[in-house]
């Protein structure tokens, strides 16, 4: 049977990425509210379920960093609760990763970058190089590498 990746990119400004193989069949902006979340989450299995393909969900887990503020991390967690939920409705297995390991896993962490932007500089140039016919941004750069990570650890 083949295999269908969700990587999640969780929080406002995170991504879905969709991935069969070596290829990626669908990448988008998080969506806003549950209800299209929920929708998206759907689509992918109600197809996936359709050609036989069973589909296995890898989902970022955070946590609270220092200086971000008691809302934003009220409203996150509210977010990863609700990708927890949609998952398990849809009794989509999935796989809970922290960014330390995928990026160690993709010898992304081996080097001591000078700034925060500099790190996330270089993940989105090696999200590029791995994908040069998707556009990588800063929105989806991560969810696009956890779906490297994803498939590596399925093979």
């Amino acid at each position: 049977m083949n295999k269908r990746i969700i990587a999640i990119d969780p929080g406002k400004n995170g991504a879905i990425a969709l991935r069969e193989g070596s290829e990626i069949i669908d990448i988008v902006k998080m969506p806003e509210t549950c209800a299209d979340l929920r929708d998206h989450i759907e689509a992918i299995v109600s197809a996936s379920a359709l050609e036989n393909i069973e589909v296995i969900a890898y989902l970022e887990h955070v946590s609270a960093m220092p200086g971000q503020g008691v809302t934003s991390m009220f409203t996150f967690g509210n977010q990863f609760g609700h990708l927890e939920q949609v998952l398990a409705d849809f009794r989509v297995r999935t796989i809970k990763v922290r960014p330390k390991v995928w990026q160690k896993a993709l010898s992304l962490n081996s080097v001591k970058d000078k700034s925060k932007a500099d790190h996330k500089r270089r993940l989105k140039d090696y999200a590029q190089q791995l994908f040069p016919s998707v556009k990588v941004t800063s929105v989806n750069q991560d969810a696009l590498l956890i779906s490297e990570y994803a498939t590596r650890n399925e093979l």
